[in-house]
């Protein structure tokens, strides 16, 4: 299994505890939450939204997503302006490994486009242009 990073060290720009942001479960056909869509829209609302997708790699505790005690794994960064997705990086944290997915459920990586697509909807005023 591939070592993940405990959730309360997963950074935005080395300062931002990620897993204080908002964020979307997206569930898996077990009906468990394996998968979050964290993001921060831009401060003026329309001018855009900064995504993280973080997927559930082990735990050495009972309580899911207890940020003490989950190993999670970065699948997703995405930056979003005014105008929609700017740009997206897919396994971003992993030394040469960056834009592979190992053992990657695609019925759950439709859930997170759309999740994301429905953020840039809501955030980006001119996504759409």
């Amino acid at each position: 299994m591939v070592p993940g990073t405990l959730l309360k060290n997963v950074l935005h720009h080395d300062k931002e505890q990620i897993y204080l942001w908002d964020y979307m479960p997206i569930i898996n056909k077990y009906k468990q939450e394996d998968i979050r869509v964290y993001y921060k829209p831009d401060e003026v609302l329309g001018s855009g939204v900064e995504i993280y997708v973080l997927e559930y790699v082990s735990m050495s505790s009972h309580e899911k997503w207890n940020p003490l005690a989950m190993e999670v794994k970065v699948i997703y960064y995405a930056i979003c302006f005014f105008d929609g997705l700017r740009h997206l990086y897919m396994n971003p944290y992993e030394d040469k490994s960056e834009g592979y997915l190992n053992y990657a459920d695609l019925s759950l990586h439709i859930k997170v486009y759309e999740a994301m697509q429905s953020l840039i909807e809501k955030y980006c005023r001119d996504w759409n242009a």
